[in-house]
């Protein structure tokens, strides 16, 4: 059974233009609300919402209707998840009534979304259903796939329909009801670029995975897997036919909002979209790294000259250390990536991003590693593993101890000043150190880096190389029910060691 729409309000109320009569933005009201949130009081919250947007409606304040509205879905939602049709019939009531475009296409986006997120959260249910062809139930929860598709797919093509319209809104217009980023202004400057883009990630969101029964076959939309990473300058200009299956719209999209944004040079706003893109195919194809890193190292030289390049340089970063491999050639890449964009915008807004990746791979390290257990009476050699070591400020000084057989002290037995010199500040080199020959017992060897001592008993694994000194080792052999005996032998010749 359907439920009841909002209070009536719809037989006496229609949207106006944005220029509303009513200004307000029920700031206490908010706050209230807010409070009600943080104490996790759902139903507190959603009385406080019906109370603004009762008020909203009295002075046709259509944003605050609308925000109320968002709210309200979302307490109800946290109340009784399956209590969401009223807010379907709500919205698109509301959608019908506006006479304002940029007003009804914020609406037909809310309202793709809406049914995006259902099918979402019950995809499992919904995909196991056969496709139903020209019927559509009156009861939601007995939908299949290809109807929920229909929807969102018809929703988002509305919402970016009156595109000219749209792209007199700047996006701040709506700040009540558009949580804005910080930057939102620079990259989605009109309601068009905000609400174009919730398209493409809507669309993402019921797009087929590449685990599903009949996945994405680029094939379909009538060009080759080269094509489709073409960057966007080559990208828009693709014969694409988008016909096989509905949610194939998004490559279209794309196409659209690539067009426009180069028309307008909003290159900081292409680079985060081309990104998308990539990341998409990636997502929905499992891209093979050669392709995605030369995709990458493509659009890079393309958009060079903008600052914003460095989100592509940080994402070509990303892919080289997505395929680490074993002997650290990665990061020679990693490294003069890095430098490249450091060099070239050190003012960049987020040029963090590459400066923290610089450091921690010039991060200075020193690690000592070998067997656990050695034999007396022949010289013992480990390894050191270092890194940028130049770094360091004091000469480095290893220290080896013996452990207390009875009492676990600590007993210094030698000091030893070795060199180390890396070749580069982002790779580890390795050196053979000479512990010379040992008598048998438990050893410890740790370091000693700007001339303070360490406490061996709190260091950890990292920085100490614990090993032992014996020529004994030991078996058991079961030779009864419940009798172990227990073999001493020597580890080198396996003889047996009288009275061990």
């Amino acid at each position: 059974m359907k439920k009841c729409l909002l209070i009536n309000f719809l037989l006496i109320f229609s949207l106006t233009i944005i220029a509303q009569s009513g200004n307000d933005k029920f700031e206490n009201e908010w706050i209230k609300v807010k409070q009600f949130e943080d104490k996790d009081l759902p139903q507190s919250a959603t009385d406080e919402v019906d109370i603004i947007l009762k008020n909203a409606i009295k002075r046709k304040n259509n944003q605050q209707v609308i925000k109320a509205l968002i709210y309200k879905n979302k307490y109800k939602k946290q109340i009784d998840s399956n209590d969401n049709e009223g807010l379907f019939a709500d919205l698109q009531n509301l959608a019908q009534q506006s006479t304002n475009p940029a007003e009804t296409a914020l609406l037909n986006s809310m309202l793709a979304e809406l049914y995006q997120q259902y099918y979402t959260v019950n995809t499992w249910s919904i995909n196991a259903r056969t496709d139903m062809i020209g019927f559509v139930p009156d009861d939601m929860k007995e939908w299949s796939r290809n109807i929920f598709v229909d929807k969102v797919v018809g929703y988002t093509n509305a919402s970016i329909e009156p595109k000219d319209e749209l792209k007199k809104y700047t996006t701040s217009q709506f700040e009540d009801i558009i949580q804005l980023g910080e930057d939102a202004q620079e990259y989605y400057p009109t309601l068009y670029d905000f609400l174009i883009s919730r398209a493409i990630y809507i669309v993402q969101n019921i797009f087929p995975s590449r685990w599903h029964s009949d996945p994405f076959n680029i094939a379909d939309i009538g060009i080759s897997s080269d094509q489709i990473l073409k960057p966007a300058g080559e990208y828009v200009v693709l014969a694409i036919n988008t016909d096989h299956r509905k949610e194939y719209i998004i490559w279209s999209y794309y196409q659209q909002f690539f067009s426009d944004l180069l028309s307008r040079r909003l290159i900081p706003t292409v680079v985060l979209m081309e990104i998308d893109k990539l990341n998409f195919i990636n997502q929905i194809t499992s891209l093979n790294y050669e392709s995605k890193l030369d995709a990458l190292i493509e659009m890079e030289k393309i958009y060079a000259d903008s600052p914003s390049s460095i989100e592509l340089i940080n994402e070509i970063v990303n892919a080289v250390n997505s395929n680490y491999s074993q002997d650290n050639t990665h990061n020679q890449l990693v490294y003069d990536w890095c430098k490249k964009g450091i060099g070239k915008y050190p003012d960049y807004k987020r040029i963090d991003l590459l400066k923290k990746r610089l450091a921690e791979l010039e991060r200075p390290s020193i690690g000592m590693n070998g067997k656990a257990l050695y034999y007396p009476n022949q010289p013992i050699n480990i390894n050191v593993v270092y890194k940028n070591t130049q770094a360091i400020k004091q000469p480095v000084t290893f220290e080896l101890y013996r452990r207390g057989a009875d009492d676990g002290s600590y007993n210094l037995v030698k000091k030893i000043e070795q060199p180390l010199v890396s070749e580069t500040t982002y790779n580890s080199d390795t050196l053979t150190l000479n512990l010379g020959v040992l008598t048998n017992g438990r050893y410890v060897l740790t370091r000693i880096e700007d001339g303070v001592e360490p406490k061996i008993e709190i260091l950890n694994t990292n920085d100490k190389y614990e090993f032992v000194v014996s020529a004994l080792t030991s078996f058991t052999r079961k030779s009864e029910e419940n009798i172990y005996e227990i073999f001493v032998v020597d580890r080198m010749s396996g003889k047996p060691v009288a009275d061990a």
